[in-house]
Formats: C-alpha cells, sequence, structure tokens
C-alpha cells in the first residue's frame, strides 16, 4: 500500500504548475515533464479527513494517500508521486464531508515552459450512460474516451458514436472491478472531423473524453454528461477577429426524434438570434458560431431545443496552436464551486458570469487558500447580463486558491485560463461544481498521445526501478510493487 500522510503529501500549487526550475526536478522522460493534481476544496465548516485511491492492478481498494483538509481551505496531492512517467491513473476521492475535488494535468518543457494545462472537474457518482458530445479525428487530432469502474463487479461496456451522417458501432468490452480503460476513437473511426459518443454499461461507471491535438501542443479533457436537456448554457464565446478565435457550438441528439433547435447569444447587455436548426434522430450537428455572430469579443450562449440533446462548445485561437473543448451545463444554480484557479507563469486567469434569468442578481466571488478565504469582488448582473472577474488581480500575490460564487438568483459560472507559450497561445475552460459531495470520481490521467515528443528510454536501471521488478520507475503502472513486464510493471 502506498500511503503518504497530509504532512508529506499535501503540495502548494506553485511548486506543482508553476514555472522556472520547479518542474525541471519532477520526473519526467527526459525531454518533457508530465505533471497531474488532485485538488480538493473543503467548502464546509467542518474539518474533512480526506482518501485518495488510484485505481491500479496493485491494491486498488485501499487508500494510497491520506490528508486532512481544514474548513474553507482547499489542498492538493501530487498525483506524480504515485505515477513518476507520462502516465497515470484513475482516481476515487472520498472524504467524512461533503467536499469538491478536480483534477489537472500539465505538460512542461524545459526549454519552452509550460506546453498546456487540462482541467477535468470530478463527478460525485458513477452512471450506466454518459454522452460525450465533441470529438476528432481529423487533422491530426487525437481522441480518447476514458472509462473508469469504480465499483466490485466487472462491466459490460459498449460504446456508440455518431456522426452529422449518423451512428457508428463502436467497441464493446469488459471493464474489471475497480479498473479503468482508455479506447482510441481513431481505432474505429479515423480522419472524422466531428465525432460524439454514447457510452452505455450494465453497472455505472463514469466516462470523460480527451482530446490532443497539433502534436500534443495542446490538449483538452471534458466530462460527459449523463442526461440529455432541453437546455444548455455556455457562459464564455469569442469570436472576435483581431485576436484570432474561433467558437464552435456542437449539438448531439442522442434521441429517436429530430431535435428543432434554437441557439441565442447574449453580449453587450443584448440578446442576438443566433441559428435555428435540424438535428436528426442519433446525430449530431456543428457550427462556426462567427458565421452568425462575428467579430464579438466576449458573449454567452443558450441552446435550447424542443426534445433533449447534449450542448458543448470548442474554441481555437492563434492558428489553431490553442484548442478547448467545454461541456454546457443544463441547469443555473446560485452556488459554485471550482476547485482549482492558475495564476502562473504570465497566465491569465478568468471568472465569466452569466445572468440567465429575467431578474437583476448581486454576485460574491470568495477565494479559498490552503490558508483560509480571502474576499472576492461583488458583480451586479442586469437580467440576461455576463461579466468576467480578473482573478489574479483580485486575489492578489496568492496563486494556490480554489473560488466559491454565490448569488442571489440562479447563474451560470465558468473559469478559464489563458496563457502564452513558446509555441503559442493557449486555453484551459471548465465550469465548477454546484454541489459538494463525500465521493468524487476521476478518470484516467492523460497519456502522452502519439505524436508527443520522443518514447523515454526503456531500458532498465537500478537507480529508477525502486521495486526492482525490471521495469523503469518511467514505464511502471506500479513503481511500488514488483510486477511483470506484460502488465506495465503490476
Amino acid at each position: 500500500m502506498r500511503r503518504i500522510f497530509a504532512g508529506l503529501m499535501v503540495v502548494l500549487l506553485v511548486g506543482t504548475i508553476g514555472v522556472g526550475g520547479n518542474l525541471e526536478n519532477w520526473t519526467s522522460d527526459g525531454t518533457y515533464a508530465y505533471s497531474s493534481v488532485i485538488v480538493v476544496q473543503n467548502v464546509s465548516d467542518t474539518v474533512a479527513q480526506v482518501q485518495v485511491t488510484y485505481q491500479t492492478p496493485c491494491d486498488p481498494t485501499t487508500p494510497d494517500y491520506e490528508l486532512t483538509v481544514a474548513p474553507d481551505t482547499r489542498a492538493t496531492v501530487n498525483v506524480n508521486d504515485a505515477f513518476p512517467g507520462p502516465w497515470g491513473s484513475a482516481a476515487i476521492v472520498t472524504a467524512d464531508v461533503p467536499v469538491v475535488a478536480s483534477q489537472t494535468y500539465l505538460w512542461y518543457d524545459p526549454s519552452s515552459g509550460t506546453q498546456w494545462a487540462s482541467h477535468s472537474g470530478g463527478v460525485p457518482a458513477p452512471s450506466t450512460t454518459w454522452y460525450l458530445a465533441e470529438g476528432s479525428t481529423y487533422g491530426g487530432f487525437e481522441s480518447y474516451i476514458l472509462v473508469q469502474n469504480p465499483g466490485e463487479q466487472s462491466a459490460q461496456v459498449e460504446l456508440t458514436y455518431m456522426t452529422p451522417g449518423g451512428t457508428h458501432e463502436g467497441p464493446t468490452f469488459t471493464l474489471d472491478p475497480v479498473g479503468q480503460t482508455e479506447i482510441n476513437v481513431a481505432d474505429t473511426l479515423s480522419d472524422w472531423s466531428s465525432v460524439s459518443a454514447v457510452v452505455t454499461s450494465d453497472v455505472p461507471v463514469v466516462a470523460q473524453l480527451s482530446t490532443y491535438w497539433n502534436g500534443g501542443t495542446s490538449t483538452t479533457s471534458s466530462m460527459g454528461v449523463t442526461t440529455p436537456a432541453t437546455t444548455w448554457y455556455l457562459a464564455e464565446g469569442n469570436t472576435a477577429e483581431g485576436n484570432g478565435f474561433e467558437t464552435w457550438i456542437m449539438v448531439q441528439n442522442p434521441g429517436s426524434n429530430t431535435a428543432d433547435v434554437q441557439v441565442t447569444y447574449y453580449g453587450g447587455g443584448m440578446k442576438h438570434n443566433g441559428p435555428n436548426f435540424n438535428v436528426a434522430p442519433m446525430t449530431h450537428g456543428k457550427f462556426n458560431v462567427a458565421d452568425t455572430f462575428p467579430n464579438q469579443a466576449h458573449f454567452a450562449t443558450i441552446v435550447t431545443s424542443d426534445v433533449p440533446v447534449v450542448a458543448a462548445q470548442s474554441m481555437t485561437w492563434n492558428g489553431h496552436s490553442g484548442y478547448d473543448t467545454t461541456i454546457g451545463v443544463a441547469e443555473p444554480a446560485t452556488q459554485w464551486y471550482v476547485p482549482v484557479a492558475r495564476s502562473h507563469g504570465g497566465a491569465s486567469t478568468w471568472l465569466a458570469v452569466q445572468n440567465v434569468g429575467s431578474t437583476s442578481t448581486d454576485v460574491s466571488v470568495t477565494y479559498m487558500t490552503d490558508t483560509g478565504t480571502v474576499n472576492g469582488p461583488n458583480l451586479a448582473l442586469d437580467p440576461f447580463a455576463r461579466s468576467s472577474v480578473n482573478l489574479p488581480e483580485s486575489v492578489g500575490d496568492e496563486i494556490n486558491f480554489s473560488v466559491v460564487i454565490t448569488s442571489d438568483q440562479p447563474i451560470i459560472a465558468q473559469h478559464g485560463t489563458y496563457w502564452e507559450t513558446g509555441v503559442g497561445v493557449h486555453q484551459d475552460m471548465y465550469f465548477g461544481a454546484t454541489n459538494s459531495a463525500t465521493s468524487w470520481h476521476l478518470p484516467i490521467t492523460p497519456h502522452r498521445p502519439s505524436q508527443m515528443g520522443p518514447e523515454p528510454d526503456s531500458s532498465p536501471s537500478t537507480s529508477d526501478d525502486r521495486d526492482g521488478d525490471g521495469v523503469p520507475d518511467a514505464e511502471d503502472y506500479c513503481p511500488d510493487f514488483p510486477g511483470s513486464p506484460a502488465t506495465d510493471g503490476c
């Protein structure tokens, strides 16, 4: 059992995803450093006793880490302490009081700095059906569907792919109890510019989509949703010609009836009618927002349909060197929790808040640090208005923080980080959680995509093989348990 207590395990986020020499000391393949952290945000007024369990063949039900998180604070867990190479594992976070948990991944090039970061919020419960509204295997895109089985029974899993022209049978497979796997969409559908998916299972599982682009210099991860809806909210969008943004809306129709879809934009304090179109059963539609709402710097989008659908948004930037996909949210709320907020290495970190109602609302932002709370700004939003907050300007020099957003009327809150690297401009957008829970499921950490740099040296050495099984730690899924090379050291 791998267990490290809070005094050793809780790592400041600046040490995890900062700039300069910090990451150069992390285990890497010799060329790139891959890192991952789990963030636990304790939004209760009681101390939280938290356990983190990684799903690997090595003792997958015994907690790997235990930590204590004080009320109204947050803490981070360094996944690289358990998985030193560019691989990872699904995780389950449990606590004795309700918390919020998420995971962040980062790829760092010592010569060029941070290349990308991607955030994936956890889900409090598995489900037998998951909808993934966007993916691509065309023009350098690589899409992977990640499936996590947190239960004690084997799962019979089936994937169905949906394209603008119809459905395609995906793979079926058995997923072991407390197991996890990933499926390369290109193994079934290669060179498809737009693919969505439905994941079904006979027992509850968790599903997520990770997509890589531009030789691995950009990536995005997005959780699936379990239920279609007739209304979807997307709090951020940009089609301004001067900064190279492209914003796309995807609508997946998993039902048996044609969907009549209406898109409405909200920007500049005004409502703007977008396109109205049909999406055939078991297909999905995709359109470029600039075709109907061009040269707009910041706006929100509402997608409505006469039958339940799933909506997502993707944004590219700087000649497609940056790419991000975000699933929409179907319900506004008066409170939002954002477990991770980053301001590092010249990054610009923003919070977009959308008032979706016909009544003005007052919004307050509170930062949760490793030692307590810090008051953030207060906003007054007119009906159907949106506003953006530059988080670093509000919190000052504190770079290790999470966010709580409260409002007297239901709103939508979305977080985004933008930063420049040696290969372009990148972005990472995601919605926060609206509820806390005592358990959170985090699917597999993204791995190195096929085009991303050289493979690590696979020759064994005693200096990087701490369990002595002949599999180097950088390639060992279970570096503390002797195993077989045939099963990646497990």
